[in-house]
C-alpha cells in the first residue's frame, strides 16, 4: 500500500511538473540539522552527506540546516545485527522537546540497499506530507525508489519506521554500552568436570582467551584455550596410577548475538600437551608420559552481567589423536594387561566468568 502511495504521488508531481514547464520546487515547512554516525562494522553504509543529498533530494534544497537554525534536530546512527543492519534516529524539537526515537531494520548484507528507506524515513520526520520535488536533476526518476516497487529491499514495509510511531522503542541491543562488542578480547576463565577425556571423572580448570572481530553476518574469531587436569586415577583392580594433563591449542569460532550482551560461541580447535604419570600403586609404567592431542568442538553460551564481567556456560567434546594403551609390569616383572586404554571421545562440561574488554 506504501508503494502504490508513493507511487502515485510521485506521477501526481510529475505531470504538474511537465504542465507547469519549471514550476518552482517544493520546501519543506520545516528545517533540521542531521547528525549520524556509523559504528564499527557499517562503514559501507551511507555517510550523512549521503542521506542529506536524498533528504534534499526528497523535500527541496535548504531543508537541511545547521543545528542553531533548525526547528528539528535528528541524531541517527547505524549499527550491525545478526541478520543485517539497524538505524535508530532520536528526534528533538526545539528547545529540547524530545519525540522519541525511530528504529528501522534492515536485512541483509548490502549496507548501501538501506540508503533510500532510511532517508525516507528522514524526510518523513521533517515533513510527514513529503513528495519528490519536480523539476529538478536531484528528483528520483520514475521506476527508482521515489516510486519502489513492493517487496523491494530499498522499500519500507508497512508497519517499519517508515511511516514512524510516535511511542515506537529502540529495538533490543540499540544502546551500544549494552551489546556484546563485535570487535574486541573476551577471556574466560572456566571450572570444568571433565568425563572419558581422563582415566576418571575429574574436576580441572579451563582458560580461553577469544579474539573477536566482524566478518559478515555473523561475528567470528579465534580462540586461544588451554586446561589442566591436576589428578585423575586410572585402575586396574587393586593397582593403579594417577594422571595429570595439561594441553593448550587454538582454533575458529562463530559467535552470533542472540540479544543485548547475549551471545552463542561455537568452536572448533586443536589442541596438544602432555600427560603424566604422577604416582602409581602396585604398578610399574612402561611409560610416565605421553605426548597428547585432541580435537575439540565447544559451545558456550556467555551473558555481560556487569560492565565489562560476563558469565559463561558450555560444553565440549574432545576426541583424542591417540587411543594405544597405557601398559605396566608387575613386581616379577611380568608385563600386564592394559591398565588404561582412552576413550575414543571425551566430554567437558564447564561454567565461569570473564571478562569482555571488546573495542565500541
Amino acid at each position: 500500500m506504501v508503494s502504490v502511495l508513493l507511487a502515485a504521488l510521485w506521477l501526481a508531481t510529475a505531470s504538474r511538473a511537465i504542465a507547469d514547464d519549471g514550476a518552482a520546487r517544493a520546501v519543506a515547512s520545516e528545517t533540521a540539522s542531521l547528525g549520524w554516525s556509523r559504528l564499527p562494522g557499517t562503514e559501507a553504509c551511507a555517510t550523512a552527506i549521503e542521506l542529506g543529498e536524498r533528504v534534499e533530494a526528497w523535500l527541496g534544497s535548504g531543508v537541511l540546516v545547521a543545528a542553531p537554525d533548525a526547528a528539528l534536530s535528528l541524531e541517527g546512527r547505524i549499527e550491525r545485527t545478526p541478520s543485517g543492519y539497524r538505524a535508530t534516529i532520536a528526534v528533538t524539537r526545539r528547545g529540547g522537546e524530545s519525540e522519541g526515537e525511530r528504529v528501522y531494520e534492515h536485512e541483509g548484507l548490502e549496507c548501501a540497499a538501506a540508503t533510500e528507506p532510511i532517508a525516507l524515513i528522514l524526510a518523513l520526520l521533517i515533513d510527514p506530507d513529503a513528495a519528490p520535488s519536480a523539476g529538478t536533476d536531484a528528483a528520483p526518476s520514475a521506476g527508482t525508489a521515489a516510486a519502489p516497487n513492493a517487496g523491494t529491499a530499498a522499500a519500507p514495509s508497512a508497519g517499519t519506521a517508515a511511516v514512524p510511531n510516535a511511542g515506537a522503542a529502540p529495538g533490543p541491543g540499540t544502546d551500544p554500552d549494552s551489546t556484546v562488542s563485535p570487535l574486541g578480547v573476551v577471556v574466560d576463565l572456566s571450572a570444568v568436570f571433565a568425563a572419558f577425556a581422563t582415566p576418571s571423572a575429574s574436576p580441572s580448570a579451563r582458560s580461553a582467551v577469544h579474539l573477536r572481530f566482524l566478518a559478515g553476518p555473523v561475528p567470528l574469531g579465534v580462540a586461544i584455550v588451554g586446561w589442566l587436569s591436576p589428578w585423575s586415577r586410572a585402575s586396574a583392580g587393586a593397582a593403579s596410577a594417577d594422571f595429570l594433563f595439561a594441553l593448550g591449542g587454538a582454533g575458529l569460532c562463530a559467535a552470533p548475538q542472540l540479544g543485548a550482551g547475549l551471545e552463542l560461541s561455537i568452536c572448533a580447535l586443536g589442541e596438544a600437551g602432555g600427560a603424566f604419570v604422577l604416582g602409581q600403586s602396585r604398578l610399574l609404567p612402561t611409560e610416565r608420559e605421553r605426548v597428547v592431542a585432541f580435537f575439540e568442538a565447544s559451545v558456550t553460551l556467555r551473558a555481560r552481567v556487569l560492565d565489562v564481567v560476563t558469565a559463561h556456560a558450555g560444553a565440549s567434546l574432545l576426541v583424542p589423536f591417540r587411543t594405544e594403551p597405557w601398559l605396566a609390569s608387575d613386581a616379577e616383572p611380568r608385563l600386564v594387561s592394559a591398565y588404561w586404554r582412552p576413550d575414543p571421545a571425551g566430554l567437558f562440561v564447564f561454567v565461569g566468568f570473564g571478562f569482555d574488554v571488546g573495542i565500541r
